[in-house]
């Protein structure tokens, strides 16, 4: 399963992010840093985070744009660092969203952001305005279980670009690497009644205590694979 697990904190980490909302209410503010600049190296990018103003939308697909494969009634679990950008306490979205293909998502709960087709799951998350124990970042987390699973389908790499997936390897020549196509998108959105914006500086899913390694935060399948390769 592909998973969501990413920083928003320069334009290169951010690029697996496509918002969806009206122009301009999702930027990337440097002036709200989540990693501080000292992690970086003296030529890395300025790091900011995501600015959510409200009625803001974002969207990923995980690795590759391959959307991620869901099953109805498999909870996923994660968490997220945002914090109030105003004096008030604030309000998150998280949810899973069907996608179909093409780089962009349809409208198909006819709200007009196009936000995606359906919604599959969906948690409201509360940012407290008071500071947090990270520069006012607090860590949210949540836990989102799919109403209805979501199928696969594998792309020739020719087809891959037109259903908005970036396949790292040239499946055509290498039948090694499978190019698929999964049916659901993470979403991060803000309600318009928010009364400022709200900053995310990174978000995690991962499967449920179902698909986890002895409740370690490794996937059950991978720690299979590598067993039966005699790894551990």
């Amino acid at each position: 399963m592909n998973t969501v697990g990413e920083v928003l904190c320069t334009p290169q980490e951010a690029t697996g992010w496509l918002s969806r909302g009206a122009a301009g209410t999702a930027a990337l503010d440097a002036n709200a840093p989540f990693v501080p600049a000292s992690y970086g190296q003296p030529s890395s990018p300025p790091r900011g985070s995501a600015r959510l103003a409200p009625g803001a939308v974002l969207h990923n697909r995980g690795l590759g744009g391959e959307g991620l494969p869901v099953a109805s009634g498999k909870a996923l679990q994660g968490f997220i660092f945002a914090r109030a950008a105003g004096a008030a306490t604030m309000s998150v979205s998280v949810a899973l969203v069907t996608w179909h293909g093409g780089p962009g998502l349809a409208d198909g709960d006819g709200d007009g952001d196009g936000d995606g087709d359906a919604v599959l799951a969906e948690v409201t998350l509360t940012v407290p305005h008071t500071a947090g124990g990270r520069g006012g970042w607090h860590r949210l987390n949540f836990t989102l279980t799919p109403t209805s699973g979501t199928n696969c389908t594998g792309l020739a790499e020719g087809a891959a670009a037109g259903s908005g997936v970036a396949c790292a390897f040239n499946t055509d020549r290498n039948p090694a690497h499978v190019c698929v196509r999964c049916g659901a998108a993470f979403r991060l959105s803000t309600p318009r009644s928010n009364g400022a914006a709200v900053h995310v500086g990174f978000a995690s899913m991962m499967p449920g205590a179902w698909g986890l390694y002895a409740g370690l935060p490794v996937r059950a399948a991978d720690a299979a694979a590598l067993q039966a390769l005699g790894v551990g």
